[in-house]
């Protein structure tokens, strides 16, 4: 199964648009997330010999700016797509992408949008002073299984234990943000020495932060990728 790292923070030079947000494309046709910029996303895209025509299935893990500012123009473009969100998300954002001619659908628990490509499910976190819901998506190659996420808002350690209850296998990568950036060190530092038990392979990117990041690397050592914009992964 093919991962293209359609944008992130980091990119692997500089034709490539780097910023907040992040957006992963699942084969072909499923995107997560949409970045901050339809712009970025559509000269990434061009970059890697990106179809965004193709694309009928987005996978918005929760409603923050950075993660679904992509989406409009690309729902412009394609008419019919599906999006699949949280049934907490926020009635004004569902209700945008019906009126752009789109499908949404509520996931609630673990579901299988095609052939080994899953979403997680909602969970709720509190997120400066607000209410936040959110979902990952969950890659079942068959052989390993890869868990792509937005920011980890509830908690990167029970979106893994919520995931591999599921699939009562172990993960082998864990690839998105984790939201690291701002937590005391204490918590960062029991983060970082829990995953290694619960992920082979680590690809942090987007809010995990400078210092949770090197960290990982550090424990993860050739297990730890890098992740910038116009990379392809291989699950």
């Amino acid at each position: 199964m093919r991962l293209k790292i359609l944008f992130e923070k980091e990119k692997i030079d500089e034709r490539f648009s780097g910023g907040w947000g992040l957006s992963y494309l699942v084969g072909e046709n499923v995107l997560f997330d949409t970045g901050e910029k339809f712009e970025f996303l559509e000269n990434n895209a061009r970059l890697m010999n990106v179809d965004l025509n193709k694309i009928n299935k987005v996978v918005i893990s929760h409603t923050h700016w950075d993660h679904v500012s992509g989406l409009w123009e690309l729902l412009k473009r394609n008419r019919g797509i599906t999006v699949y969100g949280c049934p907490r998300f926020e009635e004004d954002f569902k209700n945008k992408v019906t009126a752009a001619c789109s499908r949404f659908v509520e996931v609630k628990e673990m579901v299988e949008l095609e052939k080994g490509v899953y979403a997680s499910g909602e969970m709720m976190a509190n997120y400066k002073g607000e209410v936040v819901a959110e979902h990952a998506m969950a890659l079942d190659s068959g052989n390993n299984i890869a868990i792509l996420c937005g920011c980890c808002h509830p908690g990167v350690l029970n979106m893994l234990q919520k995931i591999t209850g599921f699939f009562g296998r172990h993960v082998d990568m864990l690839i998105g943000g984790l939201h690291l950036m701002d937590k005391e060190k204490r918590f960062t530092e029991y983060i970082i020495q829990e995953m290694p038990v619960r992920v082979k392979k680590a690809a942090p990117g987007h809010c995990t932060g400078s210092e949770a990041a090197a960290r990982l690397r550090a424990i993860y050592k050739e297990n730890f990728i890098e992740l910038k914009a116009g990379m392809e992964l291989e699950i």
